[in-house]
């Protein structure tokens, strides 16, 4: 291990000490704990849809209902449609595994999609599928860049 200094306000500081007398641990182990697990949910995230899926561009659906086709190459967080046009909310996007569906039309289905990039109006049939929360489902479909 690495000793380390560091200064904190004194009002985490007391936080700690009140963790750390709760759990019976001392305050440098209940900092290391949580600083371990912050570095752990930091390095299981994404910065952008572009790392999650390996493409440019795809689809996002929101609340099962709601979607967008889009280029989200540089969109940090997930895509929203604003007036200004294609935004993000630089959100951490969690490492999640795709799986591939042969036959989209069970999850664009009943979709109302915005369409926000070049597209020739060809809903995809295929692709890998990314349940990236409760609300959200991003679709990279195959051949798209």
């Amino acid at each position: 291990m690495v000793r380390t200094i560091i200064q904190l306000p004194k009002e985490i500081h007391k936080q700690l000490r009140e963790i750390a007398h709760k759990n019976h641990t001392s305050i440098s182990a209940t900092c290391r704990e949580a600083i371990i697990k912050y570095l752990k949910e930091e390095i299981n995230m994404y910065d952008d849809l572009q790392d999650l899926t390996g493409q440019e561009s795809g689809i996002v659906i929101y609340a099962g209902k709601e979607g967008i086709l889009c280029n989200w190459s540089n969109v940090d967080g997930l895509p929203r449609m604003f007036a200004t046009g294609l935004v993000g909310l630089a959100e951490k996007i969690p490492v999640v595994d795709g799986e591939h569906v042969d036959d989209l039309g069970g999850i664009l289905g009943g979709v109302n999609l915005s369409v926000c990039a070049e597209w020739d109006g060809e809903m995809p049939t295929s692709g890998t599928v990314y349940h990236v929360s409760d609300d959200v489902v991003v679709v990279a479909p195959d051949g798209w860049a």
